[in-house]
């Protein structure tokens, strides 16, 4: 029963003391995002998730990292789009033109090795990194109107800086 009394103590104080204080956070958090979206049409709160602490990615924290991701979506992005006008060349036609059609299937097969060395670079470079900055990440979800008035529900993820005083990125959460 001593050792317990002793124990408890030292126990409250490490709980108490320990670390970041997330409820203060987590209010300041919920704050700022509100603020961002106070004056869109119809905004309505219904919901705040944890807040958590995100490390960055090299592709994001890094500027190289950054410059390659960016290469990569390029890349894929040109992919897609030659495999669709080769599909849509396959299925929109009674004739199909087989030179414009192997064109377009050479040019996806290009893109996509391209976007696959480039992703492979970054797989490289991300293994053992460790981010430079942290950052916070909240989802948060809300009603608001559309376009057209109706009200929707929406949830959004929205990315905060270190010291919880502006709103970095939003994204609709998937």
């Amino acid at each position: 029963m001593k050792k317990l009394l002793t124990v408890a103590p030292v126990m409250i104080l490490l709980v108490a003391c320990g670390g970041p204080k997330m409820p203060e956070g987590q209010t300041k958090a919920e704050t700022l995002v509100k603020d961002r979206l106070k004056d869109s049409a119809g905004y309505q709160p219904l919901g705040f998730d944890t807040l958590r602490e995100v490390h960055l990615s090299y592709a994001i924290d890094e500027p190289e990292g950054r410059i390659l991701d960016s290469m990569a979506k390029v890349y894929i992005d040109s992919a897609l789009k030659y495999r669709k006008k080769g599909d849509e060349l396959v299925l929109n036609s009674d004739k199909v033109d087989t030179i414009a059609y192997k064109k377009y299937h050479m040019l996806d097969a290009v893109y996509t090795k391209k976007s696959d060395s480039v992703g492979a670079v970054i797989l490289e470079r991300s293994k053992g990194y460790e981010s430079k900055s942290s950052a916070y990440s909240i989802l948060h979800t809300y009603n608001a109107k559309d376009n057209v008035g109706h009200v929707e529900k929406r949830v959004t993820n929205f990315w905060l800086d270190k010291e919880l005083t502006k709103v970095q990125r939003q994204q609709a959460a998937e």
